[in-house]
């Protein structure tokens, strides 16, 4: 699950800037200021986590095009890199499904995710360092054109040179280890599925073996000299990647019957700490970039994006034998998947938007083909959506793709929310409609817990639809349910972000003076 994204050496955003997302994000401020930059960045990661690709991020696919790596890097400093930054919540249920022989921490784990990338002599894109933070640990893995990779403990101070270890960039955004040797390397020649790193459960690699085998005998001299190396490596090998007072607790489990060990264990607990748990975590690295891999893939492929320029309604549709699951970006499969849902479901549909916005849209089909036609509430009468003006084509790809998510059962149980990612919501709305839409936003975020919804707006109107919401106490809309953030540049046209928010009330707190009026 996502808690937050940022971006560094990133178009305008030279300086690292970094967000925490609501289940309402709202990016404002005025044209040219970064906020369609950083809300593309979801589609961008969708194209990238869908398509196979020789580097993590793919710039330009099926939802946006950036260019290359040379477009997107910041010409306000000298850095060579491109950073990202995310904050992802590795769940339980999440970590133990994918290993679970691996022994894990019954809290959800946050992780914050430094991905900084470079580009090649080949002009492609490359991961050249990343950094991890989870529980008390910190590490960094930093690449060279080679792909030779230098592994650094920074609470701890400790390194793993890069004699001994080179990656292999399997298109995810964390890339895998690998020990360098050739007969071992041979043991690894078959190259891993993009989201799941072992083939088999019971495959040792012999990556983790070498940090096995440091263990135990940086563990040897604690234990009696009966107890065997194969004991200790068997009970090391099932320590994942927890913290360090885990580490301690699954030590005094796993050698329980060990009481020359315990004893040692207590006396020397800082000693052994230092001598082992690092270790840990480098078996373990490959097993943890694997989840985060997963959880940043499944989160990215949830995301839903719909473009600012959505596809202007035709009076006749070509029927299409297909169904229909996803509205597209632009919005020009609606036709299709409105036609393609069940009696019943057209019927929940319509009610859905008369109880919303105060009108149905219904599917007629006319000859070999269909069309779209808006009835007002209170009315007989039925118009064809292309005589509606260009609001009602605008807004209904956005509407349809919300009711389709929010009344979508199966989306309960998946770990990662839906992200609704909409650029200008409000696009050739009247302001009515756009008071409607926001309170809409409101409604599904809180009677649909797994759906989030981020939007970019010059609305006033939105803004303060979100303000009554909170304010009236029979809406279930809370003020920490949603963020405002304001984009700004300053006279070097680098962006920064301004963090506004409401009260309890609905007031806005933090927010520019005369922002509307122009004033500021």
């Amino acid at each position: 699950m996502l808690k937050g994204i940022g971006v560094n050496n990133f178009r305008s955003f030279d300086k690292e800037q970094y967000l925490e997302i609501k289940p309402i994000t709202i990016f404002v401020g005025k044209n040219s200021s970064g906020k369609s930059s950083l809300i593309r960045t979801f589609p961008l990661f969708r194209q990238s986590s869908e398509e196979n690709t020789t580097g993590p991020v793919l710039w330009y696919g099926r939802y946006v095009d950036f260019g290359d790596f040379s477009d997107v890097i910041s010409k306000n400093t000298t850095n060579d890199t491109i950073g990202f930054n995310f904050e992802i919540l590795l769940t339980q249920k999440h970590m133990m499904s994918v290993r679970s022989r691996k022994i894990l921490s019954h809290d959800d784990t946050p992780v914050k995710i430094k991905l900084e990338l470079s580009s090649g002599k080949d002009k492609k894109t490359r991961t050249k360092k990343v950094t991890v933070v989870f529980f008390d640990e910190e590490y960094s893995i930093v690449v060279d054109e080679q792909n030779n990779a230098n592994i650094f403990f920074l609470n701890q101070n400790i390194s793993f040179p890069s004699d001994n270890y080179i990656v292999r960039n399997t298109g995810n955004f964390l890339p895998t280890l690998s020990l360098k040797k050739r007969e071992e390397a041979n043991m690894q020649a078959a190259l891993f599925p993009k989201e799941l790193m072992w083939s088999s459960p019971f495959r040792e690699d012999p990556y983790e073996a070498s940090f096995y085998d440091s263990a135990v005998k940086n563990l040897r001299p604690y234990f009696h000299y009966n107890t065997s190396n194969l004991k200790i490596r068997d009970g090391l090998k099932a320590i994942g990647p927890v913290s360090k007072n885990l580490f301690i607790q699954v030590l005094k489990y796993k050698f329980k019957e060990q009481k020359h060990f315990l004893k040692n264990l207590k006396t020397f607990e800082t000693e052994i700490l230092q001598k082992v748990y690092p270790l840990s975590i480098m078996w373990n690295i490959n097993y943890l970039n694997s989840l985060i891999n997963i959880s940043l893939n499944e989160t990215y492929r949830s995301v839903r994006y719909i473009a600012p320029l959505r596809a202007t309604s035709e009076r006749f549709y070509r029927f299409q034998d297909l169904q229909v699951h996803e509205i597209d970006h632009t919005g020009s499969n609606l036709a299709m998947l409105l036609n393609s849902l069940r009696p019943q479901e057209k019927a929940n549909f319509e009610a859905w938007t008369k109880e919303n916005f105060g009108f149905y849209v219904k599917v007629k089909q006319v000859g070999a083909h269909f069309a779209v036609n808006i009835q007002m509430a209170g009315s007989d009468n039925e118009f064809n959506v292309s005589d509606m003006g260009f609001g009602y084509s605008q807004v209904l790809p956005i509407i349809a793709a919300i009711w389709i998510e929010s009344e979508n059962k199966n989306n309960s149980k998946k770990n990662n929310p839906i992200l609704f990612i909409i650029e200008q919501p409000e696009l050739h709305l009247h302001p009515a409609y756009q008071h409607n839409l926001a309170k809409l936003f409101a409604k599904v975020v809180k009677k649909t817990e797994n759906v989030k919804i981020i939007f970019e707006t010059h609305s006033q109107s939105m803004i303060e639809a979100l303000s009554e919401c909170i304010e009236d106490s029979s809406h279930p809309i809370s003020k920490d349910d949603v963020s405002i953030i304001v984009f700004n540049k300053d006279e070097k046209n680098s962006t920064t972000l301004q963090n506004a928010y409401f009260d309890e009330n609905g007031y806005l707190n933090n927010w520019p003076i005369g922002f509307f009026s122009g004033m500021n």
